[in-house]
């Protein structure tokens, strides 16, 4: 449960210096306006996250457990977030439009890996404990989303030192934000 944080903070790290440096992953990286379609994601994510992770739960306590394939858990995860997540840009297309564009590949990345995370923790008793946990990954990811794009792009605009510039600074303040927050995960295990 400790280590949940600190994953969900490396993915919104992956999210703000990996995913742009490589157009072919992040390919509408230069239409999304960062104002518009970043909070769109954000929102959601956790109705992405909350329906697979409830999906992989009822598979596995209905197949995989009684089988003794629970190594197949991951696995199932990738897949149900990986279909939720289109499902819900789809119909984020078709309800909102297309004027927005929505980065399709960014939130699978997200949801996989949110439910990714969700496998380091203990597994939910319960159907609405597994969405309920899926939706509070998903909600945590995306405002980690949020705060570290919105911190890129201040850093990007204040006088920092060469040296300290673009993924430098972001890696230090990971780092600070992650003593944070597993002070947090001190408290609440305290």
């Amino acid at each position: 449960m400790h280590d949940l944080p600190a994953i969900l903070l490396g993915v919104a790290m992956v999210n703000v210096l990996v995913l742009p440096a490589f157009p072919s992953l992040y390919a509408q990286a230069a239409s999304i306006a960062p104002g518009r379609a970043l909070p769109r994601l954000a929102l959601l994510l956790p109705l992405v996250v909350a329906p697979s992770t409830a999906l992989t739960w009822l598979l596995d306590q209905q197949l995989l457990a009684p089988l003794q394939l629970g190594e197949l858990q991951p696995l199932a995860i990738i897949v149900f977030a990986a279909l939720v997540s289109q499902l819900a840009g789809r119909l984020h297309d078709a309800w909102i439009g297309a004027d927005i564009a929505l980065p399709r590949s960014r939130l699978t990345f997200n949801a996989v890996a949110a439910g990714l995370a969700l496998g380091a923790t203990p597994a939910p008793a319960s159907f609405l404990a597994a969405i309920v946990a899926g939706g509070a990954s998903g909600a945590a990811l995306g405002a980690l989303d949020l705060c570290c794009a919105g911190l890129r792009d201040r850093l990007a605009s204040s006088a920092l030192p060469l040296a300290w510039r673009g993924a430098g600074i972001m890696l230090v303040t990971a780092g600070i934000l992650s003593l944070g927050l597993g002070g947090f995960a001190g408290l609440w295990h305290s």
